[in-house]
């Protein structure tokens, strides 16, 4: 729609006594349906109907930038589309699609695989600098949790992701990197791609906690780099931690089970009492004298 202070384009002709006749300009190229020219302070002016973006409309160039203003926002909206639906990016290679986008807008010239990754990539980079500058300005602390994703290909992946409070007392999380990681997945390669996150994005000196997938290698790591983390687990606490977790689990599993039911009757809870009784037992003869010791005080409880 045109402007406060502008006039729809128009034209004129001279009359045999001198005088101005004002006519409209009639727009011929295709192009027209999708901008509203208007004549602001003397200069002519397209602006788009659906971005409302307002670009000169030369009558020397006026309609091949007009055409690679449309192409440019069509480009956008596909990249966007892709990234919110997961979208394979051989979709632009397929017939189908092409066929489709044609039909609803005629001037789009439909895009490579390579241009279209390039296309996101751009967005990427808009949106990482967007919250990478939210971050710096953010009060509290941020928790990142770590995941190694393996594909069909047999590829391994990392994904990272941060969780924090906003300014309204709000639990936000964002997977703000996913990347892959080459074999072998040692303790110092999957540190170094963690670090170079934190660093890559100012976050080095932000972090309250760093929690991964069953993986005890992103530590001693961290002890090396960072002189105020004194305290790294050693080898024989990690090997107690998975013992305890390990016998452990079964009551979270019967405990879970329990509070999924309004009414848990004898029936069902008697037989996992059952087995938390043979699992105590089991501790009393375990190697390690800490569940061995667990094992004495609650067995008598049961």
């Amino acid at each position: 729609m045109p402007t406060a202070g502008s006039t729809p384009i128009i034209g004129s002709t001279s009359t045999t006594d001198g005088t101005l006749v004002s006519k409209r300009r009639k727009l011929t190229s295709v192009v027209w349906n999708y901008f509203d020219k208007i004549i602001e302070d003397g200069q002519d002016y397209a602006i788009c109907k659906h971005c409302k973006g307002k670009l000169k409309a030369d009558s020397k160039n006026e309609i091949k930038h007009l055409h690679v203003h449309i192409d440019r926002n069509l480009r956008e909206k596909l990249a966007s589309a892709i990234i919110l639906h997961e979208y394979p990016l051989s979709i632009v290679d397929h017939v189908g699609f092409r066929d489709f986008a044609t039909s609803l807008q005629p001037l789009f010239k439909m895009v490579s695989c390579n241009t279209i990754k390039g296309d996101i990539m751009k967005i990427y980079e808009v949106e990482k600098d967007k919250m990478i500058s939210y971050l710096e300005k953010l009060q509290s602390r941020v928790a990142i949790t770590t995941d190694i994703w393996t594909s069909n290909q047999k590829k391994g992946y990392m994904a990272i992701t941060i969780h924090y409070i906003d300014e309204s007392w709000l639990l936000q999380h964002h997977i703000v990197r996913f990347v892959y990681v080459p074999p072998p997945h040692t303790k110092e390669v999957l540190s170094d791609v963690l670090m170079d996150f934190l660093l890559d994005w100012n976050m080095d000196r932000k972090v309250s906690t760093v929690t991964v997938d069953n993986c005890s290698n992103v530590f001693p790591r961290l002890k090396q780099r960072e002189k105020y983390y004194m305290v790294v687990p050693s080898k024989e606490e990690w090997n107690m931690a998975k013992e305890i977790c390990g016998r452990l689990k079964l009551f979270y599993n019967i405990t879970e089970l329990f509070l999924g039911r309004n009414y848990p009757t004898a029936n069902t809870f008697f037989i996992k009492v059952c087995e938390i009784k043979e699992a105590l037992y089991d501790w009393l003869i375990c190697s390690n004298d800490v569940v061995k010791n667990d094992g004495i005080k609650h067995v008598a409880k049961v």
